[in-house]
């Protein structure tokens, strides 16, 4: 059991291929500020190796199901860049220097279901806790 936990919570981080040269990027829950998820950006599985190349971040709300039901948050890395490397994480809500605004944020509510790059999910409790999910 524990290690099918330790395999759930790998597979739980966002890995996408960024499209520099086949490389991976994962997203991950990295903590709070000002009471909003900082999400850390790194080239090994739960920030293990943080600072890596990243075109876009998508916050979008969910169901149950873990169908899209909005987006929330959406941020575009400069064109022509293909990422960063300067800063390892992304608070939400807060847009990275000589990155681009596509949906501007929308406030994230407790009770309520949510994921990074369609695959790293987290819910926030009511009393305020970032709560990681899986399987949306």
């Amino acid at each position: 059991m524990k290690r099918f936990i330790q395999i759930v919570a790998t597979l739980s981080t966002l890995s996408l291929i960024s499209g520099c040269g086949g490389s991976e990027t994962h997203v991950s829950f990295g903590g709070k500020a000002n009471g909003q998820p900082v999400f850390c950006i790194s080239a090994k599985p739960n920030c293990a190796a943080p600072g890596a190349p990243l075109r876009n971040l998508q916050v979008e709300q969910v169901d149950e199901a873990g169908k899209l039901v909005r987006v929330m948050w959406r941020i575009d890395a400069p064109a022509g860049w293909g990422g960063f490397n300067e800063s390892d994480r992304i608070i939400y809500g807060v847009l990275p220097v000589g990155w681009t605004t596509k949906t501007p944020p929308t406030g994230l509510t407790y009770g309520q279901h949510y994921r990074v790059n369609k695959q790293y999910g987290f819910s926030i409790t009511a009393n305020g806790l970032i709560m990681q999910e899986t399987g949306r």
